[in-house]
């Protein structure tokens, strides 16, 4: 989404359907992209916010080829590039936009306070639902380190949590 110039917002599968409603709802998003798997269950939710759904995976989706450029999007820097939900720990859950220039500082500040190079590996292991999922993934691939993905829950378990770090 951030390479073709859009902005996204995470929503987490297993939230109650109010919940993911009033998310949909609250940030006018009118395009979800989803697994085959998922939609039969997020089928009512996205029809009663009134959005399209595109599932990236299965049967119907054609594969075209696209070159190996980098797309030619202009960003602005207070573009959106994501929303996060709060927990509505308070009441109704608020959704909180980050811009590109947000997460580009933010990035460079971790860059420049823990030094991530090529070679490294940080271990990707929070919701995608959750603000440090964001860091997660994008820090090792702005920098060129490796991003390792454990399962959900891995990282409980040392074990898997070594092994996923050391796979090449």
């Amino acid at each position: 989404m951030l390479k073709a110039g859009g902005g996204y917002l995470p929503l987490d599968p297993d939230y109650p359907s109010d919940r993911l409603l009033h998310m949909l709802r609250d940030s006018g998003s009118a395009l979800l992209l989803t697994q085959e798997r998922l939609l039969p269950d997020l089928a009512p939710v996205i029809a009663d916010a009134g959005a399209e759904a595109w599932t990236i995976d299965g049967e119907g989706v054609s594969r075209i080829e696209e070159s190996a450029d980098n797309p030619d999007v202009a960003l602005h820097p207070d573009g959106l590039a994501y929303v996060m939900y709060t927990s509505g720990s308070t009441g109704v859950p608020k959704g909180v936009a980050c811009s590109h220039r947000a997460l580009a500082g933010r990035l460079g500040w971790m860059q420049a306070e823990y030094r991530l190079d090529v070679g490294e590996t940080l271990l990707h292991k929070t919701p995608f639902s959750f603000d440090v999922s964001v860091w997660e993934i994008l820090w090792p691939l702005a920098t060129g380190a490796r991003l390792a993905i454990a399962a959900p829950g891995a990282h409980r378990e040392p074990r898997a949590s070594c092994g996923c770090r050391h796979r090449p």
